[in-house]
């Protein structure tokens, strides 16, 4: 769904190096296991197409950030208000509000939210 090259477009090389360093541990190894990381959290909300869109793919680039900062011990309050407004995003697109697919056509659902009444009283 993403690689390397795509979270390099979001941060820079030295700031991946920095969030990918533990040690015992090969940077290209910590790459995979955020990445795996973030696609196992947005399977939770939807099913991943195999031509994922843009936005889905934006969601797992801040995702994997995000999983590489939990890492490194970033403060979690901060790391906790960016990945409840992913989620925000997710539960949106897993409702049919907002398309996950590259050639998504179909019109995005909306809810009717009104009670039918039946005339119970009248006989």
């Amino acid at each position: 769904m993403i690689t390397k090259d795509d979270l390099l477009n979001e941060v820079s090389q030295k700031e991946l190096n920095e969030l990918c360093h533990l040690e015992d541990f090969s940077e290209e190894r910590v790459l995979e296991d955020a990445i795996k990381d973030a696609k196992t959290h947005i399977s939770t909300f939807v099913i991943i197409p195999e031509k994922p869109n843009q936005a889905l793919k934006n969601i797992c680039i801040k995702l994997t950030l995000l999983k590489l900062k939990e890492k490194q011990d970033y403060p979690k309050d901060k790391l906790m208000l960016i990945q409840e407004e992913l989620e925000k995003v997710l539960l949106k697109m897993s409702a049919g509000k907002t398309p996950i697919a590259e050639n998504d056509t179909t019109p995005p659902r909306i809810h009717k939210r009104f009670f039918i009444h039946n005339n119970w009283g009248k006989r």
